[in-house]
């Protein structure tokens, strides 16, 4: 197709325009209006340049999170590079090989049960009088006959996000908390979420190594201070914020290091690094 005629469907013909920015990643987007010379509407932009769909394959995940009211914390010193890209594709790939491979970290917090109670790295759905009568792990067949049809979905769904009760039974045995990578994400991103145990789910202390605190705060050296992106999401709102951490024990390298995520939220999330 001519690159007159192209810019001209692009331009002037519906649905020729709003399909094709339908059916493309932000990148391809922002890569497709440089090469036609042609600009997005501010709600062309608002609808399909969200670097959330240049990360996950499917937000309807997130989604189910969200609506729940569990709140989602995204972050990552790749988060500024998928963001940029898409403000200046040219520069990107003049840096980096299309191979490129980003990095994203997601801690997804549970739905509190009342306002008495703290958020944790668990999303119960037990009812709180019923938490001491239902067992911690069930099988796929007793969830679906102890509990609606929504909520065995849901555990399902969200078992690669975080710890759920009741979960499947067997799936946490001899297992210990960590980073695990999840199936939900565009090619060459890969997407680390933080399964917590009944154990430790309380803890505010994640345990990373070194090759994953790396890629969180893209550092080459252990300085004192390192920087990061966040991104949380909550129900109808998200916004982004910096994430400014500290080394709080370093005795050697060969040692625990402590890395406190100062801005994470209220009662602040640590990693530690071993």
């Amino acid at each position: 197709m001519p690159t007159s005629t192209f810019q001209h469907l692009f331009t002037s013909v519906e649905p020729f325009r709003s399909t094709l920015l339908t059916m493309l990643v932000p990148f391809d987007i922002a890569k497709l209006i440089i090469a036609s010379n042609r600009e997005l509407s501010s709600w062309e932009r608002k609808r399909h340049m969200d670097v959330l769909d240049d990360i996950f394959q499917d937000s309807s995940e997130i989604d189910l999170m969200k609506k729940i009211g569990m709140e989602v914390r995204i972050f990552g010193s790749d988060l500024d590079v998928l963001e940029e890209r898409l403000k200046d594709p040219c520069a990107y790939l003049e840096k980096f090989t299309k191979d490129h491979r980003f990095h994203v970290f997601v801690v997804a917090i549970g739905r509190p049960q009342d306002s008495d109670t703290t958020s944790t790295l668990l999303q119960d759905f037990r009812h709180k009088s019923q938490q001491h009568l239902v067992p911690d792990e069930m099988s796929t067949s007793q969830i679906a006959q102890r509990f609606p049809p929504t909520v065995s979905e849901s555990i399902s769904i969200l078992s690669k996000w975080i710890l759920c009760a009741p979960n499947l039974l067997g799936s946490l045995s001899d297992c210990i908390p960590g980073w695990i990578l999840v199936c939900n994400a565009r090619e060459n991103v890969c997407v680390h979420s933080y399964i917590s145990t009944f154990n430790n789910c309380n803890s505010r202390i994640l345990r990373m190594n070194r090759v994953l605190m790396r890629q969180v705060f893209g550092f080459k050296t252990e300085n004192d201070f390192f920087f990061s992106r966040l991104g949380i999401l909550y129900r109808n709102i998200s916004y982004n914020t910096p994430a400014k951490a500290r080394l709080v024990q370093h005795t050697r390298p060969e040692s625990i290091i402590i890395v406190k995520l100062l801005m994470l939220s209220d009662s602040a999330i640590s990693l530690e690094l071993r």
